[in-house]
């Protein structure tokens, strides 16, 4: 319980960095949560925050696949996932195809027909 506890304290002083524009400091402060709770949802979802402010689009992308494999009702997901791609350097490229994985499918399966978009 302990740990739980401790890791909400260390999300809620991520966050608050974060909103002063600190975002290492952010980081740094998500680097001392318990190693069972690093893949939490709710702390990947605030690493990729502390990301996007970084702006380490490669690594936004990774944490948004990895939300999206686990939430995969979360549109958000989805969203973060094509911000980070119109941000990885040549978008076209491999790279971002690679870094696209399995996303349409998940959002084609997510739309009200359940049919992949154009």
């Amino acid at each position: 319980m302990f740990a739980l506890n401790s890791t909400n304290a260390i999300l809620h002083a991520a966050q608050g960095y974060l909103g002063l524009g600190m975002a290492m400091e952010a980081w740094n402060e998500l680097e001392r949560v318990a190693p069972r709770y690093q893949t939490a949802p709710a702390v990947l979802k605030m690493r990729l925050e502390v990301a996007r402010a970084l702006g380490q689009w490669d690594m936004v992308a990774g944490l948004a696949r990895q939300l999206l494999s686990m939430e995969p009702d979360d549109p958000l997901h989805a969203i973060n996932l094509a911000e980070a791609m119109r941000h990885v350097e040549g978008h076209e490229s491999e790279k971002a195809r690679r870094l696209a994985g399995g996303a349409e499918g998940v959002c084609a399966s997510n739309s009200p027909s359940g049919s992949r978009q154009p």
